[in-house]
């Protein structure tokens, strides 16, 4: 089962009383529903779950209703549409349950939709949602008006307003842990280009050790440097940190930028002998 679909049998499962029931169904025929010359209500829901729930709520209400096959028609909308809704959490409920969609947690973006084939419709919807600071965006395609949001706390916001609960904290949880695999290869990306920064640098310090010692120029270093070059040679891939520690072991005191200053020295001369 993908997301959209858990979500939507979360929410429908969660109307109970006829005043959550009537603005949920509200929102489920703004979301789906076409009009006959007859002012009766069509609506094809393929989902069998979904039509039994939403048959099982017709006959709480004693709407009167005909089904054939996929088809589901509603006598005079004018009785059904209600002007003034109540529960907004129940109507939005509704209408995602029609037309909603959630892009799949296994996704590397987040979109969330609502559509209906009718503008007018989608307009109000629009208005009431954003008055909320949903942020949610309108287009056109293929005869159904569409609102998104991709922002996931807008997308999270959403779900906490239509009492998706469950799916909410699902979500989160989701946000949670990608957040945490994408830092996790952050931190190994950039460990990794450090440990190939650390590895080249070191060879670079290796070839001119040997550059000098094979040269025999030796002379222009003190004894001091020369400690610390071989100490390099015999402790291949340690830190400033740990060479400034082993020197004080043997009497040395110097910092990490006295080191550099020794390996620009040491760059220097082998520069002036190539």
């Amino acid at each position: 089962m993908n997301f959209s679909l858990e979500i939507k049998y979360e929410i429908i499962k969660k109307q109970k009383n006829n005043e959550q029931i009537i603005n949920f169904l509200n929102g489920f025929i703004v979301g789906k529903a076409n009009f006959d010359l007859n002012q009766n209500i069509l609506l094809i829901i393929k989902d069998n779950y979904i039509k039994e729930k939403i048959i099982a709520f017709l006959k709480q209400l004693k709407y009167e209703y005909i089904v054939e096959a996929n088809n589901l028609v509603i006598k005079s909308y004018n009785s059904v549409l209600q002007k003034n809704i109540t529960k907004l959490s129940s109507f939005f409920a509704g209408i995602f349950c029609a037309s909603g969609t959630i892009s799949n947690l296994t996704k590397t973006s987040y979109h969330l939709s609502l559509s209906s084939p009718n503008e007018i419709f989608i307009d109000d919807i629009k208005e009431k949602l954003n008055s909320y600071s949903f942020g949610f965006n309108k287009y056109h395609y293929q005869k159904k008006y569409y609102l998104y949001i991709k922002k996931q706390e807008k997308i999270a916001d959403f779900l906490k307003a239509i009492e998706a609960i469950d799916s909410f904290f699902k979500f989160e949880d989701n946000i949670i842990q990608r957040d945490y695999e994408n830092n996790n290869n952050r931190l190994n990306n950039i460990d990794y280009s450090n440990i190939e920064k650390i590895a080249k640098a070191h060879n670079e310090y290796l070839q001119n050790i040997e550059f000098i010692e094979k040269n025999k120029l030796q002379y222009h270093f003190n004894e001091r440097e020369l400690i610390f070059f071989k100490l390099i040679k015999e402790n291949y891939g340690d830190s400033l940190n740990a060479y400034v520690e082993a020197l004080a072991e043997k009497g040395i005191i110097i910092t990490k930028g006295g080191l550099n200053h020794w390996i620009i020295k040491l760059r220097k001369v082998v520069k002036s002998y190539k």
